[in-house]
């Protein structure tokens, strides 16, 4: 039986966290960190259990953005993941379906990185085209590297933007986006 959940991060001391770590540091092995768990605690989790066991996961963080000079109240894509043995099974396209019309729904842009593309472009998230930049103590330093890995979403939010503009975000510890 296949149940999908969504809640704000609970207690600490909650067995879900247990069960959490384990799905994201097996889905990622080593490619995730201390400060990528943290980038997605505080927001609204969004679980896909089968048979009572997590299966896949994804955080909707809230998190401001900058487009040019304009403030962009959005959500942050976090920790979406998968256990290994049950990818490719559809899975995460049913979690991203639900996390995606959340943003739609709740939030003036959605936005992510990325190197797995394809996958969200299903869901309509779309090649931010212009470069990008991290905002340190006030002052915009650009971050090229993370240019073609950056996706947006479209929410129905009244907000006009061009996908070629600057774009920023806050800077924090370790991946900035």
């Amino acid at each position: 039986m296949i149940e999908i959940e969504s809640f704000t991060t609970p207690s600490p001391k909650s067995a879900f966290f247990a069960e959490l770590r384990d799905l994201l540091f097996t889905s990622f092995e080593s490619n995730f960190t201390e400060e990528d768990w943290e980038h997605g605690l505080g927001g609204t989790h969004i679980c896909l259990r089968k048979s009572g066991k997590l299966i896949s996961h994804a955080a909707v963080m809230p998190r401001r953005l900058y487009i040019e000079d304009q403030v962009v109240n959005s959500a942050y894509l976090e920790n979406v993941a998968t256990r290994p043995d049950h990818q490719h099974q559809g899975f995460g396209s049913k979690l991203l379906q639900v996390s995606s019309d959340l943003i739609f729904n709740q939030f003036e842009l959605g936005a992510l990185s990325s190197s797995k593309k394809a996958l969200y472009r299903n869901f309509g998230w779309q090649d931010w085209k212009g470069p990008s930049f991290v905002i340190h103590d006030g002052h915009w330093i650009r971050s090229a590297s993370e240019d073609c890995g950056i996706m947006v979403l479209k929410t129905r939010a009244d907000i006009s933007w061009n996908s070629s503009s600057r774009i920023a975000c806050e800077d924090r510890s370790g991946d900035a986006w």
